[in-house]
């Protein structure tokens, strides 16, 4: 399989979605308390008690993006994002590494910090020999090898599970561990990647959740973190 482009990942990145994930140790579904630490006691927010959620921001990146904004797109896809009036939004058509990325942050306690993020990247993975061998090596590639690259300008990360379901109808695979950053303190990582149907790339997102502000306990959570429900809307568009 090759990648797309060079995955430089000065910092790990964002994503979500209905996937079912098998414990790193095998067996079950890795349930509880998949950061193994509670919320940092001094920060009062919590994006789980937050109302207002149901408006999202919809994004087609096809001909028209490129057309207006001079950013080739390798395959075109849609990609819709949360919106919250307690969240501040930032979109990045041109980050360090990666198609496109988000980002939530939100005042806590009087200081601006970051809540979550998903970054969406292309990948050439071929054919493959068959559809689900084809899922197999791409859930092999993210959860060896992409996790630790993610993880590694942070002194690595602990994977916690993967596993294969659903995103869009399409078939996806996914990983999931935590790190801690210097600055935000504990974080999980989700990696989910949704091979394309069509001849052409693929896409991964890599999801990146500050465990203080979203406090997730159980792994069924993700899908309803910032990132997860970004992930929920992914779609391939058709080819103009």
């Amino acid at each position: 399989m090759r990648l797309a482009g060079p995955l430089l990942l000065a910092a790990a990145l964002a994503l979500g979605g209905g996937l079912a994930l098998r414990a790193q140790s095998g067996g079950g579904t890795a349930d509880p308390d998949p950061a193994q630490a509670a919320p940092s006691p001094e920060i009062s927010f919590n994006l789980f008690a937050l109302e207002g959620f149901g408006r999202f921001q919809v994004h087609d990146f096809d001909a028209s993006y490129t057309e207006q904004f001079g950013i080739a797109v390798p395959a075109p896809f849609r990609l819709a994002v949360p919106l919250n009036d307690a969240l501040e939004l930032i979109s990045d058509g041109k980050p360090d590494s990666g198609f496109v990325k988000f980002t939530w942050v939100a005042d806590a306690d009087g200081d601006r910090r970051f809540v979550e993020n998903i970054a969406v990247y292309a990948a050439d993975w071929g054919p493959g020999a068959s559809p689900v061998e084809r899922r197999a090596e791409v859930l092999a590639l993210i959860r060896d090898r992409i996790f630790a690259q993610a993880t590694a300008p942070h002194g690595g990360g602990d994977l916690k599970g993967w596993g294969e379901g659903e995103v869009g109808g399409l078939p996806a695979v996914q990983a999931a561990g935590t790190y801690t950053d210097a600055t935000w303190g504990p974080m999980l990582l989700r990696i989910v990647a949704v091979p394309n149907p069509n001849p052409g790339p693929s896409y991964f997102m890599l999801n990146n959740i500050s465990l203080a502000m979203v406090p997730v306990v159980h792994l069924d959570q993700m899908r309803s973190t910032l990132g997860g429900q970004a992930i929920t809307t992914f779609r391939y568009l058709p080819a103009n």
